[in-house]
Parts: structure tokens; C-alpha cells; sequence
């Protein structure tokens, strides 16, 4: 069998090749170093922050999905908690008076809202607790009352009544 050796064009091109393949996993080991790592974490919660407050799980959930472990995760919350940037309670009070103002909802209804937004129990019953129900009733009566069709006198009778 007889070997035939490749032609200097060819040997450059293979070469090429393998100096793409390098210098494509030189720049996927560059975002595996901890540092770098670290940096992405906390540069990728601004970057959520920058768009509305979180909870802190909602935040340990999202750098979690995006691939970090648990580690670079609670040293990046405790960061952003220890800085004023995580504040639970600062979110559930704003959360509260979005609830109570503009989606009127219950007690039940903003408590749901809370939880679902990733709110501790304790924090959730210390700021939904003073909701006043009938009011948000009454509002909620009045915005349907003025969306009403003013010339049928059953229908608003039906409703003023109650």
C-alpha cells in the first residue's frame, strides 16, 4: 500500500480547520473559569433586576434556569440582599398597592398574587392584612356601573339595588 502525501493546500485547509475548532473551545473554557462565572451571575440579575423587582426566589429560581449552581446562586442573592437590591418585604408592599389599586383585588386574590410571585407566608399576612374589601367592591361596582349601557332601566336597577 502505498501512502501519498497531501499537498500544501490541503494541509492548510485541515489546519485551518483544527485552528477554528481550538480557538471556538478556548472561547467555551473562557466562561467556565469561576471568576467569569461569578461576574455572568451577578451581571445576569442586574440585568433581571433592570426590568422589574424580584423576590429572592423568584431570583434563585431564574439564575438556577440559567444554568448556575447552587453555590455562585447564594453567594450572587445574598449579594444582591446584602446591597438592598433583594428586599422582600419593599416588593411585597408595592405588590400589595398594585393588587389593591389596579387589579382591586380581594384579601384571597392579592394573597394568591403574592405567593405566586414567590412572597414568604409571614410576609404575605403582614401586608395583605389591612385590604379593605368593601371598598375595592365598591370601586369594582362603580367601573362596571360606568361601562353599563345607561338606556336599559332594568339592568341598572337590578344592579343599584343590591
Amino acid at each position: 500500500m502505498r501512502v501519498i502525501p497531501l499537498s500544501p493546500d490541503k494541509k492548510k485547509r485541515e489546519s485551518g480547520k483544527n485552528r477554528a475548532e481550538e480557538s471556538r473551545s478556548a472561547q467555551n473554557n473562557r466562561y467556565n473559569k469561576p471568576a467569569a462565572r461569578q461576574q455572568s451571575a451577578l451581571t445576569y440579575a442586574y440585568k433581571l433586576l433592570g426590568y422589574r423587582d424580584r423576590s429572592e426566589k423568584e431570583m434563585t429560581e431564574r439564575l438556577r434556569m440559567k444554568g448556575f449552581d447552587e453555590h455562585k446562586t447564594a453567594d450572587t442573592v445574598d449579594y444582591l440582599k446584602s446591597n438592598g437590591f433583594l428586599n422582600d418585604k419593599r416588593l411585597a408592599s408595592s405588590l400589595k398597592r398594585y393588587a389593591e389599586e389596579q387589579k382591586q383585588l380581594s384579601v384571597r386574590g392579592a394573597r394568591k398574587f403574592l405567593m405566586d410571585r414567590g412572597l414568604k407566608r409571614d410576609i404575605i399576612d403582614e401586608k395583605v392584612g389591612d385590604i379593605d374589601e368593601i371598598e375595592t367592591a365598591r370601586k369594582l361596582i362603580k367601573k362596571k356601573l360606568n361601562g353599563m349601557n345607561k338606556t336599559n332601566p332594568i339592568q341598572n336597577t337590578r344592579i343599584t339595588d343590591i
